[in-house]
């Protein structure tokens, strides 16, 4: 039986482990790193209208959130943007990606937008406001910090290899598993589901490795592809 290694930084780990468990799936988690706030002062600015690219930005930047619940939010994602109306936001907007939320912030042209983010980051976003000319200040909120302890978590699934899908929902991920892995060969036996093609670049492993992406950047479409995979 394939078993299942989550990877992602809690508390998202623990949904994703429990929805695997509840199928009957063998999974595991290990978070390779975890995510603090980065508790910075709203700039002092004026913003018509707000950007929030991942879940993380609403645990840690609800300092700022309550700012916007009348003002447009844009958001990727459509878990995202339920989580912010049942917090009181009146008017979101969602798409399932960067690129298609640039599309829609385009069309709406709000005249100077917040982007809260965590310190790293995909460019797309950035890029895409920019070469529309959209007026936009981002700002960190959050960082991913390795933890030390997942390479002793790693090791009894690299000692004693067996038929593994490895989740990696972000680059931050991938950091991690290789710090922990210590420059060992990674076991033909794992396989890895990445959320997205920039992940796959970074993944240290030869042609022995089987690599899948999911169709969308979003946990349905992850745990879609697991199923095909599994099953």
């Amino acid at each position: 039986m394939t078993r299942v290694l989550v990877t992602r930084p809690e508390p998202g780990a623990k949904r994703t482990l429990d929805t695997l468990l509840q199928r009957g799936i063998d999974a595991v988690s290990i978070s390779f790193s975890e995510i603090l706030p980065l508790r910075l002062a709203k700039p002092d600015e004026e913003f018509d209208a707000l950007i929030i690219t991942s879940q993380n930005a609403i645990v840690h930047g609800d300092h700022l959130l309550r700012l916007f619940l009348t003002k447009p939010v844009y958001v990727v994602g459509e878990r995202t943007a339920e989580q912010l109306q049942i917090l009181g936001h009146q008017n979101v907007v969602w798409s399932e990606n960067a690129q298609s939320l640039v599309a829609q912030l385009t069309k709406a042209a709000p005249k100077h937008s917040l982007y809260i983010c965590g310190k790293t980051r995909k460019p797309d976003l950035e890029a895409g406001l920019a070469s529309a000319n959209l007026s936009f200040v981002s700002l960190e909120v959050y960082k991913a910090v390795n933890l030390v302890d997942a390479a002793a978590k790693l090791e009894p699934l690299v000692t004693n290899p067996a038929a593994t899908v490895v989740m990696f929902y972000a680059q931050s991920a991938v950091d991690g598993f290789i710090l922990a892995m210590k420059n060992r060969s990674v076991p033909t036996e794992f396989q890895f589901l990445c959320m997205s093609a920039a992940i796959v670049a970074q993944l240290p492993v030869t042609g022995r490795n089987v690599i899948t992406v999911a169709d969308q950047a979003n946990e349905a479409s992850m745990l879609h592809q697991l199923h095909k995979l599994l099953y």
